[in-house]
């Protein structure tokens, strides 16, 4: 049987994998966002790819397809259909993708860095405090041939050293302490218990640094910004948490209420995509196998909980628009969301927004 030769699906592209050709020829992905993606980037109509349809190479703009959500090349973008501007435009994103890569890695070994330096440091102070302890042992054990009513027998000297050692721990612990501290007054907050629940809903700092650190590799820290990436995250947080107004947020920052509004629409956009693989729908035998126990009588096969909610939007200038998002029950405009939540409290599906007035039947 003849073997079948991979050619390019692009129109007017008569690449084909022979001897010697150094070009790449890749599937359709069977992700469906993205294959529905690179379907509407071959701009074909009417028309479905199959297992032997191929894209090759020349039509990214590496040379080579990307996995990552943010890369230019996660979706061909290099056609023969497309004006001058649009391939420019393409080239400037590859580059801007390029630079925000490259400062990813260096913030990455920042962190490390700084990392193994508290590592150290902490190894180094293990000592000072081993010593506290063993002075303290010691002491007990002097104290205790002696009445109740001695208060102690040690000499001034000895109280003078245990002083000055456990000065020297709480140094250490009070610098650690300064590097979480320091960074979090920077952003406009205090040291207060919960206020980190009360601003952002987490349950703690350690756990909001963590979610920093994974989100805010999708952003380019910019030199003219007036806050930090750390408080434009502890910003958008505050706003999803509270609906705090724009301007309040402004005015407690000392930035303009653009910046706030900017800083919200780029950070949503990233948390979206870094954010969305989190929401899973889990398998029916392992939610009724940690059924909570008040489920269990009445709500034995439960698998989820499901809720339509309403969000006030702005009135569209558009008529057509406007019908369709009023709402006759919140009387305002609003977008419309179906949300379904496992028993356990996990949120386990999110749909895309509806606008529509009709009763709509989700699937």
């Amino acid at each position: 049987m003849e073997k079948m030769v991979k050619s390019c699906c692009a129109v007017g592209c008569t690449k084909r994998l022979t001897k010697g050709c150094i070009l790449s020829f890749y599937r359709f992905p069977v992700d469906d966002n993205r294959r529905r993606l690179w379907i509407a980037a071959i701009n074909r109509k009417g028309w479905e790819p199959s297992q032997y349809s191929f894209v090759c190479s020349a039509h990214f703009i590496s040379g080579k397809k990307s996995n990552d959500h943010l890369s230019p090349d996660y979706v061909p973008s290099v056609f023969k259909h497309l004006d001058s501007p649009t391939r420019r435009r393409q080239a400037s994103k590859m580059v801007a993708y390029e630079q925000r890569k490259h400062a990813n890695q260096a913030r990455a070994k920042s962190v490390q860095a700084d990392n193994e330096k508290l590592e150290a440091e902490r190894e180094q102070s293990e000592p000072v405090c081993a010593s506290v302890e063993l002075q303290v042992e010691s002491s007990a054990l002097a104290l205790q041939p002696h009445s109740i009513g001695t208060q102690t027998k040690l000499s001034s000297e000895d109280v003078s050293y245990m002083e000055e050692c456990l000065d020297q721990s709480l140094q250490f612990v009070g610098v650690h302490t300064d590097v979480l501290s320091k960074e979090f007054m920077e952003s406009g907050s205090s040291k207060v218990p919960g206020v980190i629940k009360f601003y952002t809903g987490l349950p703690s700092y350690s756990r909001l640094k963590v979610l920093f650190e994974y989100v805010s590799s999708g952003i380019v820290e910019s030199k003219c910004s007036a806050l930090s990436l750390f408080q434009q995250f502890f910003v958008v947080l505050m706003k999803l948490r509270l609906n705090v107004p724009d301007q309040d947020i402004a005015y407690r920052f000392g930035v303009s209420q653009s910046v706030i509004s900017k800083n919200f629409k780029k950070w949503i956009n990233v948390m979206y995509i870094y954010l969305q693989p989190l929401i899973v729908w889990p398998r029916r035998e392992e939610v009724l196998k940690t059924v909570p126990e008040m489920f269990k009588n009445d709500f034995r096969r439960c698998i989820c909980i499901i809720d339509c909610f309403e969000v006030f939007c702005e009135r569209p200038s558009d008529l057509m628009a406007r019908a369709q998002t009023y709402s006759n029950y919140k009387h305002h405009n609003t977008m419309k969301f179906l949300i379904a939540t496992s028993p356990q409290g996990a949120i386990s599906k999110v749909t895309i927004t509806y606008c529509f007035k009709k009763r709509t039947i989700f699937t």
